[in-house]
């Protein structure tokens, strides 16, 4: 179609240099002249980083991440965030300790949360975070700044154990793990929860351990799809199996915490059956007072209300209902047709020490058909054994006797408890495998079908004493004998051994001095303990053990009768025990030992009833090692003194005199030179003591020394000495006149600290008077008139300077006027003339 119109067909109209206004009727038009002052502007908001920030002097992670912004973000809408936050808090508790001791209120409310998260990889972080929580606490021993939140942590815990979705439980159940894995903190908590927690918190465990869990189950389709396969719905019971392993396991961990609050109350038996026995108390894990927290009422339950008893016997129930969820769990782990797992032998072993706990504490509250289907159960083929032993390895072996053991210990809390039903010997059944296993263990020390750790062997060693608590068994005692006798002594079956050798013969000696001993058996295990004298520190509690070593040594010694002095089992035990004082560094000896220990360790030797060669030696040398405390050393020199008839006399003296010089012995200096003075040897001991203090230095042994002469002038004066005599003249012995008088002098004129002797030096002066005027003649001569001023003056020396004037009148007439100086002569014979004055 032509184009009419002329021009490019489309073309746009450019826009001109000037837009022509568009005026509207009823608007007011802007003046040009006037300038429009508002402004318009927007604004973009960029999150700081925290890397950029200046946090000097905080405690950050590596992020540049403080406590307070970790916790903003642990409930942050984003579960990845949450996440990140939990896996900060992680590195910030282990980076600073105390960041969490002085925040541990928020840390443990905001954690506690975040294990009740609905997702998965959030709890999963979570237990991670609360597993270093503990651990710091723990690491740097602030424990105890969760007690006022133990309640909090019980009702999380409770809440997590029965929340809908099975993820949290299990989770909630890793967190109880975790906690109850640390005994500081598992004491922490059976300790300060109340009786009403602890009985919500079991009962909450015990529905997991039951086959029928009573909380409800959260299903969707694809998990109703997988239970219709039957691979898969055996896999799905197997990891519900699992999980009730992992609880019992968990129950086992919390009711070992709840027994520690309760001291034992099993007491051994003496060999013989005339001992008596305490009747156990009714007592069953109390908890400090004044709160009451325990399974059965106390003894002194009278004055308790009626809401507490009403609380104990609540909670007493609650915890017996686990018995039955034990015994389901049993019977459905235990398959006759096939061999166990050693997983599900090791949960069956925990199932067994929570019966085992459960009867101990609370057997009035079980009623008769649960103990009757668990003695059943246990005891039916008691020892059980594998269906087919031949094809299992030795590790199963061992779990199988572990089994049989935690079994064996049931049985024995039954006996002890009264809790045992008529119609099965139990005593007569576990006694008879107990020895088997003993003999088996001194027979073949690497028995494949017996387990040979220290807690396998603690066991036995525990139902033995329990066994023996009810009726003697002299042929148990006897196979223990051979088996302690035949270990090493650095074995820890020889340490277990010595446990419960200290453990029986504790209550045995302690009873009453009428009742028979077999004393052959004692002194066989007492020759056993000599050698643990000397066994190098591998326990933390080495010392205390020891400590109990001497004092069952001395309980001993004291009822030992006289016919078993020669025995040669206590020589043997003797010359262990010289050994143990003798310092070495291939083995154990006193000086390691703490003061405490030492002192037990001295004590025993004050109650040998012989006493070898040897022994002075020994001692001296122990005296003089800086290594075994001045308590210690103090001690041995009172027991050398009270034993002194049976040594020589120059064996004595020698042991003196090398504990008075030995250089950190200045504390008991006195003491020994006050037991030379004991001896009653008179002059003598000064003759046999000059010699020996002549080669001493009066610059390294100032104290022992002045104490040793004033020690032998007090000796001699005992020959002086008359009745009815007050004061008289007593000569210096002429052996030490002249060593006297020179370290007295010296003493006298020699600046501080050796001018602090003085006290001793006029205790030596009034004990003999004659070193007075020797010691005055000697400053007479030596010219030193002010030293013999000073001598005059001291107000204990007057009654001298009365008894010797006739002597010191002559000693200053005799001085040379023209060399001395004349004020201190005047004041010499002033000094003289007012003493004389004020007796007349």
């Amino acid at each position: 179609m032509a184009n009419l119109k002329g021009g490019k067909a489309g073309q746009k109209k450019k826009p001109g240099d000037f837009k022509r206004p568009k005026r509207k009727v009823g608007r007011k038009v802007t003046p040009s002249n006037v300038t429009n002052a508002s402004i318009t502007s927007r604004r973009i908001n960029i999150t700081e980083q925290s890397v950029l920030q200046d946090k000097t002097g905080a405690a950050v992670t590596h992020r540049n991440q403080t406590l307070q912004d970790i916790l903003s973000k642990m409930s942050h809408y984003n579960a990845h965030v949450r996440r990140d936050a939990l896996f900060a808090l992680k590195e910030l508790v282990g980076l600073h300790g105390m960041t969490l001791v002085t925040n541990v209120g928020i840390v443990v409310e905001r954690v506690l949360q975040a294990m009740m998260d609905d997702e998965a990889v959030v709890r999963e972080a979570c237990v991670g975070a609360w597993k270093s929580c503990l651990g710091s606490l723990t690491l740097t021993k602030s424990e105890s700044v969760l007690e006022p939140f133990t309640s909090l942590i019980a009702v999380y815990f409770c809440s997590g154990l029965t929340h809908i979705k099975a993820g949290v439980r299990e989770d909630a159940l890793e967190h109880i793990d975790a906690l109850l894995d640390l005994p500081v903190c598992a004491n922490l908590l059976a300790r300060c929860l109340s009786a009403d927690q602890c009985g919500q918190l079991l009962e909450n465990l015990k529905d997991l351990v039951s086959p029928k869990q009573t909380t409800v189950q959260v299903k969707n389709s694809y998990s109703l799809l997988a239970e219709r396969n039957k691979a898969k719905q055996a896999q799905l019971q197997t990891q519900v199996l699992k999980g009730r392993f992992f609880a019992v396991a968990a129950a086992h961990k919390f009711l070992r915490a709840l027994a520690a609050q309760t001291p034992s109350t099993t007491l051994p038996a003496a060999t013989s059956a005339s001992v008596p026995s305490h009747a156990a108390s009714g007592t069953i894990l109390l908890f400090p007072a004044p709160q009451f927290v325990g399974w059965s009422p106390t003894p002194a339950s009278a004055v308790q209300n009626a809401n507490t008893t009403a609380s104990a016997a609540s909670w007493a129930n609650k915890a017996v209902t686990l018995l039955r969820a034990l015994l389901a769990l049993w019977m459905e782990a235990h398959d006759e047709r096939a061999n166990l797992s050693q997983e599900a032998l090791m949960h069956m072993v925990l199932i067994a020490d929570c019966a085992t706990m459960l009867v101990r504490e609370a057997s009035a509250y079980i009623d008769g058909p649960t103990m009757k289907a668990f003695q059943s159960a246990f005891f039916e083929d008691f020892p059980k054994a594998s269906p087919d032993p031949l094809r299992i390895d030795i590790a199963t072996l061992h779990h199988w006797n572990a089994l049989n053991l935690a079994m064996a210990q049931f049985g024995v809390e039954c006996l002890r408890t009264g809790a045992a039903l008529p119609g099965v010997n139990l005593d007569e059944m576990i006694a008879m495998f107990l020895a088997a296993e003993l003999k088996e263990l001194q027979a073949d020390k690497e028995s494949s079908t017996i387990a040979h750790s220290a807690s396998s062997m603690k066991t036995r060693l525990d139902i033995l004493l329990l066994l023996l608590e009810r009726q003697p068994h002299p042929s148990l005692l006897d196979s223990f004998t051979s088996l302690y006798k035949a270990a090493a002594p650095q074995s820890a079956m020889f340490r277990t051994c010595t446990a419960f050798v200290l453990q029986y013969l504790t209550p045995t000696l302690n009873a009453a001095p009428s009742t028979p001993l077999e004393w052959d058996l004692i002194l066989t295990w007492m020759e056993q303990l000599g050698h643990f004298l000397q066994l190098p520190h591998a326990e933390a509690h080495h010392d205390a053990t020891l400590a109990k070593v001497f004092r069952v040594c001395i309980a001993i010694l004291k009822r030992l009768p006289e016919s078993s002095h020669a025995s040669p089992a206590l020589a043997s035990w003797l010359s262990r025990v010289m050994a143990f004082f003798t310092e070495t560094t291939e083995t154990n000896w006193v000086g390691s030992m703490s003061p405490l220990t030492q002192i037990e360790a001295a004590s025993c030797l004050y109650h040998l009833p012989s006493f070898p060669p040897a022994f002075l030696k020994t001692l001296a040398l122990c005296c003089k090692s800086p290594g075994v405390s001045i308590d210690a050393k103090s001690f041995l020199v009172d027991i050398v003194a009270k034993h002194e008839a049976r040594f020589e006399r120059g064996a004595l003296l020698s042991f003196y005199l090398s504990t008075l010089f030995a250089p950190t012995n200045q504390a008991i200096a006195a003491q020994v030179c006050r037991v030379l003075t004991w001896m009653s040897l008179g002059a003598s001991l000064s003759s046999i003591l000059a010699p020996i203090l002549s080669k001493q230095s009066l610059d390294d042994h100032a104290l022992p020394l002045v104490l040793a002469y004033v020690a032998c002038l007090r000796s001699s004066t005992i020959v002086f000495r008359k009745a009815g005599q007050e004061l008289e003249k007593r000569p210096v012995p002429d052996v030490l006149r002249a060593q006297v008088t020179s370290v007295f002098a010296h003493v006298l004129t020699a600046p501080a600290p050796t001018s602090l002797l003085l006290p001793q030096v006029v205790d030596g002066l009034l004990y003999c008077n004659g070193a007075f005027v020797d010691l005055a003649s000697h400053f007479f001569s030596a010219q030193s008139l002010t030293d013999a001023l000073g001598l005059f003056r001291e107000a204990r020396l007057r009654p001298l300077v009365l008894l010797y004037k006739i002597e010191l009148q002559a000693l200053v007439a005799d001085v040379d006027e023209a060399t001395a100086d004349a004020n201190v002569v005047r004041q010499i014979r002033n000094e003289l003339q007012l003493i004389t004055k004020d007796v007349a």
